[in-house]
């Protein structure tokens, strides 16, 4: 059971990754922005992730296997309908385990052939020859329209103005909206229905274009056919080997038709449920922005950073540490160099020692024990052996004390 992928500009599917389903895949239709994809394996709907392949929910309420699966126009909801007649509306997230439809409508008798979803209104077509439409919010039912063939594909106009039925004997039906019956359920006119005739046999697929005037029809017969609404004619037609069972009107780019060009859509294999991540769904963060108050982002914030004001005041107290730490050093260099924590400061004219022992100050003398002496002149701490006084040394004083004694003598 794998899934295969092509390239639109490509007629070669991708060889990665490999898409494993838990079992022989029956209906297979992607969300419209292309971030999830629902797969039905008989009665049973699994929803994946296609960027991370996680497996989102899987969910099983039917009875029968699935006859079709769509999506809703914002892509919330998931609407299914199957061989049992009933048509179950899926939620996107679930916060159970086990999740559960949030609505469940059992009208219809027969299987459900086709169903459509606009924003407000859910359409549904049966082999109980009837269609019928609700209120996609509540679930009520808010007309039943019995026809007198058997419908096999439905389409709701822009407007939901003009209702598409087609059959299976190949004509398409079209139910005008503006004028309903009051009554909750009436049988179709067929004398005052218009009707678009030219495939022969089972009408598979319908799509209106955005404009509502033009319908896209495939058919069991192999044709697909483009009608244009207002005058009912067919405006082109393309023939097919085999059985057509889908067509639509898709947005056209225009690289589409470019062989060289590799799409940059992020693809990862399907993964089975696990106990511990069931309800985990991984998120890219590698390319994830910061949302900041700055008007200017720059290119080296990262996601954690709030806006650049928080920056600045981190950059702030690392200066003031910075500066603590050059001021505590200086300090300690200071202390080394003069010992006791001794400090000296130069006066113009005289020199000032503060420390343990007592100082004297006059005119350059220093009477001191200390190894250090400030010298003024050259602005510098020297160390000394001795005391001077006048730049006499004790030694030199002595020797002119002897000499002066002997000459007195």
């Amino acid at each position: 059971p794998l899934l295969r992928v092509w390239p639109v500009n490509s007629q070669q599917p991708l060889s990665t990754p490999r898409f494993v389903c838990p079992g022989r895949v029956t209906l297979a239709q992607a969300s419209p922005d292309g971030c999830y994809i629902a797969v039905t394996v008989l009665e049973k709907i699994h929803v994946y992730q296609v960027a991370s392949g996680r497996i989102v929910w899987s969910g099983v309420h039917h009875l029968q296997p699935i006859n079709v699966v769509k999506w809703s126009v914002d892509g919330g909801l998931v609407v299914c309908g199957g061989q049992d007649g009933l048509v179950t509306v899926w939620g996107l997230s679930h916060a159970s385990t086990t999740p559960t439809p949030r609505l469940v409508l059992a009208d219809h008798s027969l299987p459900i052939t086709d169903l459509t979803v606009s924003s407000p209104r859910l359409v549904t077509v049966s082999s109980d020859h009837t269609c019928k439409m609700y209120d996609l919010e509540g679930g009520s039912l808010l007309v039943s329209v019995v026809l007198n063939s058997l419908p096999t594909a439905v389409a709701l106009s822009p407007l939901e103005t003009e209702l598409y039925v087609g059959t299976a004997e190949g004509p398409v039906l079209v139910i005008s909206m503006t004028s309903p019956s009051r009554q909750l359920e009436y049988h179709l006119d067929a004398e005052n229905t218009k009707v678009l005739s030219g495939h022969s046999a089972a009408v598979r697929s319908l799509s209106a274009s955005r404009c509502g005037s033009q319908l896209l029809s495939g058919s069991t017969d192999g044709s697909v056919k483009l009608w244009n609404v207002v005058s009912g004619h067919c405006e082109l037609d393309l023939s097919h080997q085999g059985p057509v069972t889908n067509a639509f009107f898709a947005p056209k780019s225009t690289q589409m038709f470019h062989t060289e060009l590799k799409p940059s859509v992020v693809l990862s294999a399907f993964q089975t449920a696990n106990s511990e991540q069931a309800d985990c769904i991984s998120v890219i963060t590698e390319t994830s922005l910061a949302l900041c108050s700055d008007s200017v982002v720059t290119a080296d914030m990262t996601r954690t950073d709030p806006s650049s004001e928080a920056r600045i005041k981190s950059m702030q107290v690392e200066i003031d540490l910075l500066r603590s730490i050059n001021s505590n050093l200086y300090r300690f260099s200071v202390n080394k160099i003069i010992r006791n924590n001794k400090t000296v400061s130069p006066v113009a004219g005289t020199v000032e020692v503060t420390g343990p022992n007592k100082t004297r100050k006059k005119n350059n003398i220093l009477k001191k024990k200390s190894k250090h002496v400030f010298n003024s002149r050259t602005q510098n701490v020297v160390p000394v052996v001795g005391k001077s006084v006048n730049g006499i040394s004790k030694t030199k004083r002595k020797r002119k004390r002897k000499n002066k004694n002997e000459i007195t003598n």
